[in-house]
């Protein structure tokens, strides 16, 4: 996605954007299984005025690592094509554009 000849400022835009939507992609399974249960287990005590408030940590725990076991594996390939991406675009750019050269 990202293509750069030199280290600028659309480039780092361009790459805290796609930073930025990984971050999301990678984190609303984990957060819609802990907010959908949590909403399910509040109803339930609600319902039978049952309010201890340990029993909401279990179910969303599970929830959680129940999601993570599920796209766990998507997420380890997004992760990892955007490190090779990014680190092959930072091979092949143009150091001459990146940075002035030391003087020595």
């Amino acid at each position: 996605m990202l293509a750069a000849d030199k280290f600028d400022r659309n480039f780092l835009l361009a790459l805290v954007d796609e930073t930025l939507h990984l971050m999301l992609k990678c984190s609303w399974p984990m957060l819609m299984a802990a907010i959908v249960v949590g909403i399910l287990v509040a109803m339930f005590q609600s319902v039978t005025q049952v309010q201890e408030q340990t029993l909401s940590f279990v179910p969303k725990i599970v929830a959680t690592f129940l999601a993570v076991a599920m796209y766990g594996p998507e997420i380890c390939y997004d992760i990892q094509s955007f490190a090779i991406r990014t680190l092959s675009n930072i091979a092949t750019m143009n150091c001459s554009n990146s940075f002035p050269h030391a003087p020595w």
